[in-house]
């Protein structure tokens, strides 16, 4: 059985197609045991649109957060929050993954504590409309953060992981970030608890309405990576609490 986590934030828009999506995808696969959106402190009526979800369908749960917190924050508070499953697997709210590709992780989670999805593997089917800078960027960030960490990694920011039950319970607790770099944080903890990570090619779509900014992000990220390089040097990841 897996739980599935999805962050969301200010998200009235696409929210109605999310939960559309989510729906048909778990009631045709009896494998999905729960899906937990956690709304991070959203301030529009993208809450109300999952509760009016949740009176429906009783695999959907909700956790309001009163504050945003960031993304990384509010998928920990997810994940923590599962119930005892198989897997936990958590994916971004505009589903550029599709549900779909979830089987692909599954054939591959024998003898694998994590396995993650790549836009960067020779088996990836994109569909990107990033702008030219958005692109620029990225690409001069993946180089930068397979020298600094995680060079066997393709690509640690696709928001499509799943986890062992035992694993996510090992790895997340040790989690510090709650910005955008807290993808690689947690490749990095499992790294250090000696962990077997899988990487696999999946589908992936720009839909070009995200709400990241591209420079400061970035800069973000950066000082990210060299507190998560301290973390390691210190050995804040070798157990959990």
């Amino acid at each position: 059985m897996i739980s599935i986590i999805i962050p969301v934030y200010n998200e009235r828009l696409r929210i109605p197609r999310t939960l559309e999506k989510v729906t048909e995808f778990v009631k045709k696969n009896e494998l999905v045991s729960e899906v937990i959106f956690v709304d991070d402190g959203s301030t529009d009526d993208t809450a109300t649109l999952i509760e009016a979800a949740v009176s429906q369908n009783p695999f959907i749960k909700i956790i309001r957060q009163t504050r945003n917190t960031g993304k990384g924050a509010a998928i920990k508070k997810g994940v923590l929050s599962a119930r005892a499953c198989d897997h936990i697997l958590y994916t971004d709210t505009d589903l550029s993954t599709p549900l779909e590709e979830l089987t692909r992780l599954l054939a591959r989670m024998e003898n694998a504590d994590v396995v993650i999805g790549s836009r960067y593997m020779n088996d990836s089917t994109l569909d990107i409309g990033l702008s030219h800078k958005r692109h620029l960027v990225s690409t001069v960030f993946n180089v930068i953060r397979r020298l600094i960490l995680l060079p066997s990694i393709h690509d640690s920011q696709c928001g499509f992981k799943i986890f062992t039950y035992t694993a996510a319970q090992q790895i997340f607790p040790l989690q510090t970030l709650s910005g955008f770099a807290f993808d690689m944080e947690l490749l990095v903890i499992a790294n250090e608890q000696h962990m077997a990570i899988k990487e696999i090619g999946v589908t992936w779509t720009d839909d070009n309405q995200g709400k990241l900014r591209v420079i400061p992000t970035s800069l973000q990220m950066l000082r990210d990576m060299i507190k998560i390089r301290s973390n390691v040097f210190f050995g804040k990841y070798r157990n959990s609490k």
